[in-house]
């Protein structure tokens, strides 16, 4: 996960890969990726198999959605092959999201990479939730014991943390949330501090110092400017540990419009961190906000 190349970008409010592995009859084989974001995804992760592809990138004039790599007859070991199947298979599962028309106008590369476990909804069928996304409903709002559910969206989140385009050094990187008062044990909370236990990583705690009036039901474009005025002034959020010259991921449960996302990472870029990442259990399938 060395960065050697400039942090993948995703032009559109929210994408998923178009995979697929095809072995030829003479022992080659093509790895078929969507031509946007993914290839930069992929050189990061998997930067010791893409260094074996003696061409590098092609394209078919034909499919200017896809790109391809090609690998003759032992190009690759089966280890090797079982990686990049594991990448696309959790890649064709994660959202990877950008700034939609909601947000475009407010922001541009304060967050420099975000990335969602799955939908919150089947996309077949609307009104179903997808796993994820139950249990995050219910260690958020089901009230009683909640560790199930937590450890289903910690394990998620751990096994995404390892498919990030994070630059390195490694000690250069630091856990956060979506800040919340002092004192109160929220969702977000509760997975950064699991998580980066986990990963032996430092914790930024972000503590709220300010009041906030209440965002649930209001457009987007009013609630950017109640976020950009609490992240802007000394007293808005406490941080308990320094992102300067850090890559800090960012730990929520819920990413709608992306708003509260952008604007913390904002606040963390003003406070020198190098690098934002988001980290979210689900994305819903709305790019707005509850209003």
């Amino acid at each position: 996960m060395v960065n050697q190349k400039k942090m993948p970008h995703c032009p559109r409010s929210r994408t998923q890969l178009s995979y697929r592995l095809h072995p030829f009859d003479d022992g080659a084989i093509c790895v078929y990726l969507s031509s946007v974001t993914y290839p930069e995804i992929f050189e990061l992760n998997l930067s010791h198999i893409f260094s074996k592809a003696p061409n590098g990138w092609g394209q078919n004039p034909d499919k200017p959605n896809q790109k391809y790599l090609w690998f003759p007859l032992n190009g690759l070991t089966p280890n090797e092959i079982e990686e990049v199947e594991a990448w696309g298979a959790a890649y064709q599962q994660y959202v990877v999201l950008g700034l939609n028309r909601h947000t475009s106008g407010y922001f541009s590369g304060e967050l420099d990479f975000c990335l969602a476990l799955s939908f919150n909804r089947d996309t077949r069928n609307f009104q179903q939730r997808t796993r994820l996304d139950e249990a995050r409903y219910q260690a958020k709002y089901g009230g009683g014991e909640s560790v199930e559910h937590d450890r289903v969206l910690i394990e998620g989140l751990q096994n995404a943390y390892e498919y990030l385009p994070i630059p390195s050094p490694p000690t250069d990187r630091v856990i956060s949330y979506i800040p919340c008062p002092p004192g109160e044990m929220k969702l977000q909370k509760r997975l950064a501090e699991e998580l980066a236990r986990r990963l032996n990583l430092p914790l930024a705690p972000a503590n709220l110092r300010r009041g906030k009036p209440p965002l649930k039901n209001i457009p987007v474009e009013q609630k950017i400017p109640v976020w950009q005025s609490i992240f802007s002034t000394r007293d808005g959020v406490e941080l308990g540990a320094s992102v300067r010259d850090k890559t800090v991921v960012v730990v929520d449960d819920l990413y709608q419009s992306g708003a509260t996302m952008w604007c913390y990472a904002q606040f963390l870029k003003n406070c020198g961190a190098s690098y934002v990442i988001g980290l979210v259990c689900v994305k819903s399938l709305r790019n707005s906000d509850n209003q």
